[in-house]
């Protein structure tokens, strides 16, 4: 077989196409951009500017349109520059193949592969194409990305080498039977790379909670509108005020805040090696509370490593220097294992020069090398055991069996030694029937050790109340060894298991996979079943992988892990993360920053509706007791510019707590607004709306003029949204145990928002529009004192959390939201 010709190759280069899998291309900046809009909050805000606008209301519809467009440029650059980063990783590697075409040896792009084409492979190159052997010498594949198999397979004349596989060892010719889309790798990355991904768990959430706050602050503007019109004013007015104090208690700045939280966390990701592709993937990681995970090259290094060894000698520098001797080492993963524990064990006297060999074959299941050393021309051997007794002289048989039967159970592939003088006469080769008379040294156990991190990082997604499963395609016994080693018990479910389940229904498959933590022998579609099946039981699922196996899976999930080092292209485009180190343990650092991303959403979310509240009450005591509105409309649009526009978005740069990953994960039903926002935001707005109310009340009682009045209302509504940007940077601490430095974007945020207010009182022009004044320096101070009542009532609120007094709500039962 002397290959194709180049017009022969070209011909069918055009009839079959290039020889590459479906890359998906990253998005233009247009649709990066126009995606920002795809949110129900953003519908709302964009219908509340148009109505602004309709009514003539522009200062309202500049600045909902504006804090829209921030959000949008925010997003689209942060989605970008993730996009790029992701694309540079499929960039780094240009695959090179070495094919005969007019019979000579050609290295040409990997693309340009034809069916027909004979391709010649070596130790160290990845499989182009599915390829029929023809030839094979010692040949040995790793499939584990396409299989999960941790350990080489050998591969002889007339089986198949499928595309991405990595050659191991040895040399081989293969005929190109299928390229591209055809191949076993085409085949399953077109099944997962057009597949929608589940919601996230914030897109799911923010959902709901924007059904609730439009419904509320549409039913806050009717009631006052209703209250209005009862009280004489005109239709119009009412209308207007109806859209001002709709648009005033829809919190507009969230978008802004709420991307600029998950831009931070991207970017404090990916200083601990984790590649954001989406934003709402930074809290999906944090919200996760199962993560299945790959075991080869994820939890496993993906590579034979000596565990153990049994001396049937006593000599550990003789086992040593004869595991060295009879290792190639080149390419081979029990070779470099072996070589790598005679480094270690013994490191001197390991070099002697080459003077006969009998390379590996899978017939004879040994291989020897004949070295000239120190003490004489020595023989070794490597090889099963059963193969080297009838080579060596008396030995403990049964104890050395025993071993090997022990070594065996716990999932090691096991691989003895022997050695001994062997002279030859010159030029005479070296064969089988001159190893004679050996002595048995001992046994080497190895397996694919499991990362030095990974048992830590199981520990601690557990302390996070994270449940972790290793799904993997390796063997069962394998599997249960390496699931021992990083602190995962229970029984091995295998493929076979989970297939019978399945014919039993789904019942029966979800009861068996919610109580395992091991699964072994999987098929692809069979973790996706996984995903599925944990889905089904209520679960945030995160699935880790850098296999063509795993991509079915993380698509699936609800947030997909890949590895960007060691994994295919395939799996980093089915998923949302990315990790550069291939480090599982970077999984813990990428929860912690998911659930502070996720806290400081709801911090956000809490002042920017908390305060809105509180205007909605104020207004309400106002139509009630037939007052002038304490605050215009362009008051109101002062407000939240000058407050939420500054202090919202400083506190989405709050940092951990330090406690986020001793807690267990919210609950995937619980909603945003749940119990503890409604009590803070009801205690926030009663008090505040409260005060705001009375002090307007004492000061029109007093004498003072309506425009006087609104003026101290609004300085001191701007007060309070100063101090409740403190109380919001934490649920359960005291604001007193938070180092106000920790947040110099807040301090610096709070303090410039009262600085800009103060400043307007004293701008002419912009003081007139505003309706606004300077004020004494006492009477600045009493309305301070005032509001600071909302962070002596926030730290009762705390302390009622913690037991420490009487609970305000003893009724037990799910959230109201």
């Amino acid at each position: 077989m002397q290959g194709l010709t180049h017009a022969e190759a070209q011909a069918r280069l055009a009839r079959y196409g290039r020889n590459v899998l479906p890359h998906v291309a990253p998005p233009t900046l247009a649709a990066l951009f126009l995606r920002q809009f795809r949110s129900p909050l953003m519908y709302v805000l964009l219908g509340a500017a148009l109505v602004s606008a309709a009514l003539g209301q522009w200062s309202d519809a500049a600045f909902i349109f504006a804090a829209v467009l921030i959000n949008a440029f925010i997003g689209t650059y942060q989605e970008h520059s993730a996009e790029r980063t992701a694309e540079a990783l499929h960039n780094l590697v240009s695959p090179r193949a070495l094919v005969e075409r007019d019979g000579a040896a050609r290295e040409i792009d990997a693309g340009d592969i034809v069916p027909g084409d004979v391709v010649l492979l070596e130790s160290g190159n990845k499989v182009p194409a599915d390829l029929l052997l023809v030839a094979a010498t010692n040949f040995t594949l790793d499939e584990s990305l396409l299989t999960g198999e941790s350990l080489p397979v050998q591969k002889g004349t007339a089986a198949m080498a499928f595309a991405g596989t990595l050659v191991r060892s040895g040399r081989a010719r293969g005929e190109v039977v299928a390229t591209g889309l055809s191949t076993e790798l085409g085949r399953i990355a077109g099944a997962v790379l057009g597949a929608a991904h589940p919601k996230a768990p914030l897109v799911v959430r923010m959902e709901r909670f924007t059904q609730w706050i439009t419904l509320a602050a549409g039913g806050a503007a009717l009631l006052v509108a209703a209250v209005s019109f009862a009280r004489g004013a005109t239709l119009a007015d009412v209308f207007v005020l109806a859209v001002a104090l709709a648009v005033s208690s829809v919190p507009e700045g969230l978008p802004v805040a709420l991307t600029v939280a998950l831009a931070v966390g991207t970017q404090r990701m990916a200083r601990r090696n984790v590649i954001v592709r989406r934003l709402v993937a930074v809290e999906a990681l944090g919200s996760c509370t199962h993560i299945a995970s790959d075991k080869t090259g994820t939890l496993t290094q993906n590579r034979l490593a000596v565990r153990h060894v049994h001396l049937a000698e006593g000599d550990p520098a003789r086992f040593a220097r004869a595991a060295a001797l009879a290792s190639e080492a080149r390419g081979d993963t029990v070779d470099e294992a072996l070589l790598e524990y005679a480094r270690a064990a013994a490191p001197a006297d390991l070099h002697a020069p080459q003077i006969g060999a009998i390379p590996y074959e899978p017939e004879q299941r040994f291989a020897a090398s004949l070295n000239r050393c120190a003490d004489g021309d020595r023989v070794s051997v490597k090889g099963a055991l059963e193969t080297l007794l009838p080579m060596c002289a008396a030995a403990n048989v049964e104890a050395l069996r025993a071993a090997e039967r022990a070594f065996a159970a716990e999932g090691y592939r096991v691989l003895a030694l022997a050695e001994g003088p062997l002279t030859l006469a010159a030029e005479e080769p070296l064969r089988a029937a001159h190893l004679q008379g050996l002595t048995l040294l001992g046994l080497a156990a190895m397996s694919d050790p499991p990362r030095p991190e990974a048992r830590d990082a199981v520990a601690a997604c557990r302390r996070a109340g994270i449940e972790v499963s290793m799904v993997t395609g390796d063997h069962p016994v394998t599997a249960a060894a390496v699931a021992r080693d990083l602190g995962l018990a229970g029984e091995v479910v295998t493929g076979a298991d989970l297939a019978a389940a399945g014919r039993a229904g789904e019942p029966a498959l979800d009861a068996l996979v919610a109580n395992a933590r091991i699964f072994a022998r999987v098929a692809p579609e069979q973790k996706t079943a996984i995903v599925d099946s944990l889905q089904r039981r209520g679960h945030f699922v995160a699935v880790t992988g850098d296999g063509v196996n795993d991509a079915p899976a993380l698509r699936a999930a609800h947030v997909g892990v890949a590895m960007g080092g060691r994994g295919t292209d395939v799996a980093r485009e089915s998923a949302e993360l990315v990790i550069t180190d291939d480090n599982f343990a970077s999984l813990v650092a990428g929860v912690e920053q998911g659930r502070v991303a996720y806290a400081n959403v709801r911090k956000v979310i809490f002042l920017l509706v908390s305060t809105g509240a509180a205007e909605i009450v104020l207004f309400l005591l106002a139509l009630t007791a037939n007052v002038p509105l304490p605050l215009l409309a362009v008051q109101l649009l002062w407000l939240n510019l000058v407050t939420n526009g500054i202090q919202d978005v400083a506190l989405a740069f709050e940092p951990a707590e330090g406690d986020e990953l001793a807690r267990p994960p919210r609950a995937p039903q619980e909603r945003i607004f749940d119990r503890m926002m409604l009590e803070r935001v009801a205690l926030s707005a009663l008090l505040i709306g409260g005060i705001a109310f009375g002090v307007y009340q004492w000061l029109l009682a007093r004498g003072a003029s309506v425009e006087d009045a609104r003026n101290s209302v609004l300085l001191l509504m701007v007060l309070f949204e100063n101090m409740q940007s403190f109380n919001s940077r934490s649920e359960r601490l005291s604001v007193f145990r938070h180092h106000p430095l920790r947040n110099k974007f807040l301090v610096f945020g709070t303090l410039a928002a009262q600085l800009v207010h103060i400043g307007a009182m004293y701008t002419p022009g912009l003081r007139e529009v505003l309706g606004v004044h300077p004020v004494s320096a006492a009477h600045w101070v009493e309305l301070l004192a005032l509001a600071s009542t909302i962070l002596v009532a926030m730290e009762l609120h705390k302390l009622c959390r913690r037991g420490r007094i009487r609970p305000l709500f003893r009724k037990k039962g799910p959230d109201p939201f």
